[in-house]
């Protein structure tokens, strides 16, 4: 077995040190061109990756001039405050969401926080799952929504859009 350790913008796979953004790969549908999932668990509509219309890419006769990101049109759809351009492909490496999604992966990396953590606790990389916030707290999805002083900002964000559309924060229990 392989041994990994991340190592600022380097990772050492067995012998060879890599850059990490050579093997960070985000999750794309090939189905509804969204991110975090695949096409065999969409449960979304057929969306073209190219003009977001509702046909395969195979079929798409888009010019460059038609390219609308799905990504970035939902977005807009949903951040009012400051829009960003959904005139290209949602294949686009220049994407912002995907820029946004690149991110996120590396600041999870950094921060250990969701399935990354719990993955690196399994390969006995960490010694145990406690959240590196000032809380030290067993790392759960309860912690990182409701209360993880790492994600603060996120959480501000979550509970605006949450009030906006109308439902209560923090949300019910069960």
């Amino acid at each position: 077995m392989r041994r990994m350790k991340i190592l600022g913008k380097k990772m050492k796979l067995g012998w060879n040190m890599c850059n990490d953004d050579d093997y960070i790969k985000i999750n794309r549908c090939y189905k509804c061109s969204k991110f975090n999932h695949r096409a065999q668990e969409c449960k979304g509509e057929l969306t073209c990756p190219i003009c977001a219309e509702n046909h395969s890419l195979q079929e798409c006769k888009a010019s460059k001039e038609q390219y609308k990101c799905i990504n970035c049109t939902n977005f807009n759809k949903y951040i009012h405050k400051s829009p960003i351009n959904a005139k290209h492909s949602s294949l686009d490496n220049s994407c912002s969401c995907y820029q946004n999604m690149l991110r996120r992966f590396n600041e999870t990396m950094v921060t250990g926080h969701g399935l990354t953590r719990s993955y690196r606790r399994r390969l006995k990389i960490i010694p145990n799952s406690t959240c590196s916030c000032v809380l030290n707290e067993e790392q759960t999805i309860k912690h990182i929504i409701l209360s993880c002083t790492q994600l603060e900002n996120e959480r501000k964000i979550l509970r605006s859009a949450i009030v906006r559309a109308g439902d209560t924060w923090p949300p019910l229990s069960n």
